[in-house]
């Protein structure tokens, strides 16, 4: 977020006037920095979104929580770009 905050004239007009006002509307109550992958994550057994690059799932943390949760059928995947062919998202997106 701390890209978003710098670039403020990059914004739309929404967001200059709350900058302007002294808010920050990239303060989001539930949303949270993930540093690295906690051993116990998954075990808390809570509902969460995590948006995690590389988006073509071949390596990082989105292909680490790929291999980690993709057996539960209770999980999902958005792949909010393109997929190359040969990728491990371009893979799982023919197989749905």
């Amino acid at each position: 977020m701390h890209v978003f905050e710098t670039y403020i004239n990059m914004m739309g007009n929404y967001v200059k006037q709350k900058f302007k006002e002294g808010i920050n509307p990239f303060l989001f109550k539930y949303v949270k920095h993930l540093e690295k992958m906690d051993e116990n994550f998954d075990e808390q057994n809570k509902s969460c979104v995590m948006m995690a690059s590389p988006g073509m799932l071949q390596n990082g943390l989105s292909r680490t929580c790929f291999e980690k949760w993709c057996h539960d059928e209770r999980n999902g995947v958005i792949i909010t770009g393109y997929c190359i062919d040969g990728t491990l998202a371009k893979v799982s997106l023919t197989i749905y």
